[in-house]
C-alpha cells in the first residue's frame, strides 16, 4: 500500500511539474508578424496599498506631479464584488515565464523569467483626464536557471530603447512559472541581481516579490474582469518616450484554449526593490504594509498562460482609446 501511495504521489508531482513548466504556444504571431508577441505563463495578484504610498512610489519614479492616481471604480461590482478600501489603491504584481517571443523573422531562443510591479488606474500629465493608464515601477528579467547573460541584452534594450525600466533579476523557481512546496503551497520569489557572486558567494540580491498562495475555487474579492481591465490598460513608457507623452498597448488575451484563468488566494511580500530607482533598505510599498515588513495577506490572484501582443508606440490618449475590446 505504501509503495502504491508513493507511486501515486510521484505521478501527481510529475504532472504538476509539467503543468507549471509548460508554455502555451504563441497563437497571435501569425496574425501580427510585425509586432512583438509572446506567451506569458504567470501569476498575477492585486495588492491594496495605501494611496499615499502608491502616489509616493510614482513620484519617486516619474517625478512629482507627472503621474497621479486616478479614481478606482470600487462601486462596480463586476470588478470589485466586495468593494475596495477607500484609503487604498490597487497595485498589480506578477511573476512567471515569458516564452516563444517573436517579432518579424526574429525569435528569442528560450524563456525569460520575469517579475513586475505596476500601478494601474493612473493618469499622466499632458494626457486627457479620460485616459486611464497603468504605470510600471520596477521590472526584472533573467534567463532560465539563473542565466543573466541571456537577459542582459533584452533588459538593456528595454530600458534604453523601448521605454520599460528593467533590471536583471533572480527568480525561484529558476525554470518554471511557479513551484509546489512540500506543504502544498504554491510560491514564486523575485530578487534583484544587484551584485552576483557565483564563484565564492553569497551575492547581494535585494528582495522584490515573494508569493505564497493556493488554488481557489473562484474569484471572490476581485473578479477576472478586473484583472483583464488592469492588465490591458495602456502602459506609460519611460525615458524619452515619457518626455514625448507616449504609451504602449501591451494586450493580454485569455480567450484561447490554453488561457484559462485559475483563481488563487494567498499572500505577497513586497521587498525593498519593488519600487524606487536606487538601492534602498526599505521600499515605499514595503513600509506601507500593515506591519511595515512588506507582508500583504488575504489577496486575490490568478495563474494563466496568456497570449501577449505589444502594439507600436503611440500617444497615451490614442492608446487609451484603442484598447482591443476582445482582450477584456
Amino acid at each position: 500500500m505504501a509503495s502504491k501511495t508513493a507511486a501515486m504521489l510521484s505521478a501527481v508531482a510529475l504532472l504538476f511539474a509539467s503543468w507549471v513548466s509548460a508554455q502555451c504556444p504563441n497563437e497571435v504571431a501569425v496574425y501580427h508578424p510585425t509586432l512583438r508577441s509572446m506567451t506569458v505563463n504567470s501569476s498575477w495578484f492585486i495588492v491594496p496599498v495605501p494611496s499615499t504610498a502608491a502616489q509616493k512610489a510614482l513620484d519617486d519614479f516619474y517625478g512629482i506631479g507627472k503621474v497621479s492616481l486616478a479614481p478606482v471604480p470600487t462601486t462596480d461590482t463586476t470588478l470589485f464584488p466586495s468593494g475596495f478600501p477607500s484609503s487604498d489603491h490597487p497595485v498589480l504584481v506578477s511573476s512567471g515565464f515569458d516564452d516563444d517571443i517573436r517579432q518579424s523573422v526574429l525569435q528569442i531562443d528560450g524563456a525569460l523569467l520575469v517579475g513586475s510591479v505596476y500601478v494601474p488606474y493612473v493618469r499622466r500629465a499632458g494626457a486627457s483626464a479620460n485616459s486611464i493608464l497603468t504605470a510600471p515601477l520596477n521590472n526584472y528579467l533573467v534567463g532560465e536557471n539563473g542565466n543573466a547573460i541571456s537577459a542582459l541584452v533584452p533588459s538593456t534594450v528595454s530600458t534604453l530603447i523601448e521605454g520599460i525600466f528593467v533590471r536583471l533579476g533572480m527568480n525561484v523557481p529558476a525554470d518554471a512559472a511557479y513551484q509546489l512546496n512540500s506543504n502544498g503551497v504554491l510560491s514564486n520569489k523575485v530578487a534583484w541581481d544587484l551584485l552576483p557572486n557565483p564563484i565564492t558567494g553569497p551575492g547581494v540580491y535585494p528582495e522584490v516579490l515573494d508569493f505564497q498562495y493556493e488554488a481557489a475555487d473562484s474569484f471572490t474579492t476581485v473578479t477576472a474582469k478586473l484583472f483583464k481591465v488592469v492588465l490591458n490598460q495602456p502602459v506609460i513608457l519611460y525615458g524619452a518616450y515619457f518626455v514625448a507623452g507616449q504609451c504602449q498597448r501591451m494586450q493580454y488575451y485569455f480567450n484561447n484554449s490554453t488561457g484559462a484563468m485559475l483563481p488563487r488566494f494567498g499572500n505577497v511580500t513586497l521587498g525593498p526593490a519593488a519600487d524606487g530607482l536606487v538601492v534602498q533598505l526599505t521600499g515605499t510599498l514595503q513600509q506601507a504594509s500593515p506591519d511595515g515588513s512588506g507582508f500583504y495577506s488575504g489577496l486575490q490572484g490568478f495563474s494563466a498562460c496568456a497570449q501577449n501582443l505589444n502594439y507600436n508606440v503611440e500617444s497615451c490618449d490614442s492608446a487609451a482609446m484603442n484598447v482591443d475590446p476582445t482582450s477584456l
